[in-house]
């Protein structure tokens, strides 16, 4: 099982069955009347508060709502979704920040890499113990 069914499943719950009533566009809403979309800090209140609950060492790295926000857009990225189209989801009008969000998969990278040419010249003489002059 992939982390999208736990996910999937538990939006659906949330949505048919945790969500409050309300005509709001937005999906998560406050838990108490009047039912209106979550605030930022509250957003990041909830996601910091469950990364320290769940004994995951955050260091130096982000640990609020950017923090999903940044493993979203690498997820697309890695996964050869567009950057246009990532910025789109992310709500970026400059594609500079979405670079800013989405971290390139090394391993991945490896693949194009190009073989590092033989050494020549000057440089392969020194390899060999010659002088660098």
């Amino acid at each position: 099982m992939d982390l999208q069914t736990p996910v999937r499943a538990a939006l659906d719950d949330y949505i048919n069955m945790g969500r409050p009533s309300s005509d709001s566009p937005y999906i998560f809403l406050r838990s108490s009347a009047p039912y209106g979309r979550l605030s930022k800090k509250s957003i990041w209140s909830v996601v910091y508060s469950h990364l320290k609950g769940s004994g995951i060492i955050i260091g130096k790295r982000k640990h609020g709502s950017h923090a999903i926000r940044s493993s979203l857009a690498s997820l697309l990225v890695n996964d050869d979704v567009p950057y246009s189209v990532v910025q789109k989801i992310l709500g970026h009008e400059d594609p500079n920040s979405t670079k800013h969000y989405a971290a390139i998969d090394i391993k991945r990278l490896r693949i194009y890499a190009l073989d590092c040419p033989e050494p020549s010249g000057k440089f392969a003489g020194y390899l060999m113990g010659g002088d660098w002059r």
